[in-house]
């Protein structure tokens, strides 16, 4: 199956999905998927950054998730279900405002 962008903001899913975090290892992108559909963003880096995690925790990582994943053509890709947005240089405003419009706006609401 050819996704949408890379990364991926929906298509076909696991039936499990992944919980708000920070990880430093690539998670499962069926299970990714699965995460935007129930309103997470998902924020994937190809470098770790500190001021990145400072973003996502200031947020209280409610349905955050922030993943590494190294075949990213750009440096930092913030995603919501159906939207995606990329960017080359870390600007803290563009991120929150980006997790402020879209944050739990998935098609499919969950409690969490």
């Amino acid at each position: 199956f050819a996704y949408n962008s890379n990364p991926p903001t929906s298509g076909p899913h696991d039936p499990e999905w992944i919980r708000a975090g920070v990880f430093t290892e690539p998670q499962n992108k069926g299970k990714l998927i699965h995460s935007l559909e129930h309103g997470y963003m998902v924020i994937y880096y190809k470098i770790r950054s500190q001021q990145l995690e400072d973003v996502v925790r200031e947020k209280k990582l409610k349905k955050l998730i922030l993943v590494p994943q190294q075949d990213l053509d750009t440096t930092i890709a913030l995603t919501a279900w159906t939207y995606i947005d990329k960017l080359n240089d870390f600007d803290a405003k563009r991120i929150s405002a980006f997790i402020d419009y879209h944050r739990d706006h998935g098609p499919e609401k969950t409690m969490e």
